[in-house]
């Protein structure tokens, strides 16, 4: 299902890098990947839906903002204990509507070790065709913003001083559809009419 994650003002990323606890020498170290039986890994879809389902009802409900910063800190605290006990949840265990929950969750967590341990691992399910490219391409840009780079994939819209809707700081702006391509995703400016508004791209 499509997502679009816009946030109102250009703070959110600094907001993002505030919330990162300080990065260890390298990412989150996951567990290994073991087998799971039947029992746990029913266990563990359930209370990822659960948690997806949570993530999505505060964001969506303007009287529940507040709640964002508890409910994915809570949801982050899981989601690194199941993953270095079990490895990633990946497709090929736990099924999509797992690894997209997943996803969703680090994507929100704020914690770059957990978002950069997560991407490669991400990354295989796409390449694969295991899960939808928009996936990647959303962590990716993500964590690029929040070390300080520029996003490959412009899936990262936010408000500039003005309150225009801007794709801000892309690491080659003519370069931008052949990225996205490479992902089965369609072109930056058929993504951005999505958004309702003008959005404008920062060059």
């Amino acid at each position: 299902m499509f997502q679009l994650y816009v946030r109102g003002d250009d703070a959110w990323i600094d907001e993002l890098r505030e919330r990162a606890p300080p990065p260890p020498p390298g990412p989150l170290a996951f567990g290994s990947r073991r087998e799971v039986g039947a029992e746990e890994r029913s266990t563990i879809r359930s209370e990822l839906a659960r948690r997806r389902e949570i993530d999505q009802a505060v964001r969506k409900d303007a009287r529940r903002r507040a709640e964002m910063g508890e409910v994915d800190a809570d949801n982050t605290a899981y989601l690194k204990n199941v993953v270095t006990d079990v490895g990633w949840i990946d497709v090929e265990r736990f099924g999509r509507p797992a690894a997209d929950a997943a996803f969703l969750l680090v994507q929100h967590s704020g914690d770059l070790p957990l978002m950069l341990a997560a991407l490669p691992e991400i990354e295989k399910d796409v390449r694969a065709g295991a899960l939808d490219g928009q996936n990647y391409a959303l962590l990716y840009d993500r964590t690029q913003l929040m070390t300080g780079g520029k996003q490959r994939y412009g899936s990262q819209v936010s408000q500039n001083d003005a309150g225009e809707l801007v794709v801000a700081r892309l690491e080659a702006p003519d370069r931008v559809d052949e990225f996205r391509a490479k992902l089965g995703l369609m072109p930056l400016r058929e993504y951005l009419a999505l958004f309702g508004d003008e959005v404008k791209i920062e060059r």
